[in-house]
């Protein structure tokens, strides 16, 4: 499915260029390793905390993302399917692929219909958490989880 190997990759966040390396076996997306950003602190944290291991660990691009960093996820993102690609893969699988949220993370019936995060979540019929139900979450992060 990929070829094995280590791919850097960059893209222009906020503040700087971030340059990854992203990490494959035959059969997944193994690591994403931040080499080199000027980005803000906090954000860089949240980005290798929390963003960059939701990724590899749901083999998911439609994941949660940085509080007030959209551009630094986005060049994330961008890079990483650039990886993918490189790699032997379909981004697209990433991109359709669904996030795995914590239970505290996921509300019933809600749907996404869209955001400023990512254009991901404007696939038709791409659903977050459950799709049972009749709730919709309109944008994404804090202020999209009150049902229209």
């Amino acid at each position: 499915m990929y070829k094995k190997g280590d791919y850097e990759v960059e893209a222009e966040g906020h503040h700087s260029t971030v340059k990854l390396r992203v990490s494959f076996d035959e059969e997944k997306l193994t690591k994403i390793e931040v080499l080199e950003e000027n980005e803000t602190q906090a954000f860089v944290d949240d980005l290798k905390d929390r963003f960059i291991p939701e990724v590899v660990a749901n083999q998911s691009l439609n994941v949660d993302a940085i509080s007030g960093a959209t551009k630094l996820a986005k060049a994330v993102t961008s890079s990483v399917e650039e990886a993918i690609t490189e790699a032997g893969g379909n981004p697209k699988t990433f991109i359709e692929a669904a996030h795995v949220a914590k239970d505290d993370q996921v509300i019933p019936g809600m749907y996404v219909v869209g955001t400023d995060y990512s254009p991901y979540y404007d696939i038709p019929g791409f659903c977050y958490g459950s799709c049972i139900g009749s709730g919709v979450i309109a944008g994404h992060g804090a202020s999209a989880y009150a049902k229209a």
